[in-house]
């Protein structure tokens, strides 16, 4: 999940939603703690697969549980990795992801939300009309209900087409 990539793969996401710890409501603010991150491969998204290396990364997260069950996630750090076309390895990019972003998931609901600046990896989860790996630069907001995308908003340059891009 560039670090928003590593999301549920059932919601079309954008890195961001990772869940360290829930604290209940009588607890203390949230503390920052530090995501994990490995190196991965991103498979079934493009034509081809693709190999997420860590080249930086220093993401932290704050969770809290709101009493109506909706858990609420803000990241802040610096995210920043290589993406490389494993069926033409001369095929890489690196992007910095390094932008806050909160998100909200309701699990009675299956609401997801997600609020963020900065740039973004962002499945689409196959919607029409979009390709299905963007890099998002700029303030992205979106809403999934049930794994389906049903808003989406992107405050800045183009969204960049990234199996296009790999290709």
């Amino acid at each position: 999940m560039l670090h928003r990539i590593r999301c549920l793969a059932a919601i079309p996401v954008a890195v961001g939603f990772v869940v360290v710890g829930l604290t209940g409501p009588a607890a203390a603010a949230p503390k920052w703690q530090p995501i994990p991150v490995s190196d991965t491969t991103i498979t079934g998204v493009c034509a081809f697969n693709i190999y997420q290396h860590a080249i930086h990364y220093d993401e932290r997260v704050t969770t809290t549980t709101q009493s109506d069950g909706t858990i609420v996630s803000n990241v802040r750090g610096v995210a920043i990795f290589s993406l490389t076309n494993l069926s033409d390895t001369s095929k890489t990019q690196v992007v910095n992801e390094s932008g806050p972003a909160t998100t909200t998931y309701n699990p009675l609901t299956t609401v997801y939300t997600f609020d963020g600046r900065g740039t973004s990896g962002f499945f689409t989860g196959g919607v029409a009309g979009f390709p299905p790996f963007l890099i998002v630069t700029g303030h992205l907001q979106y809403t999934a209900v049930g794994g389906n995308l049903t808003s989406y908003s992107l405050n800045g340059p183009p969204a960049v087409d990234e199996c296009a891009a790999l290709s």
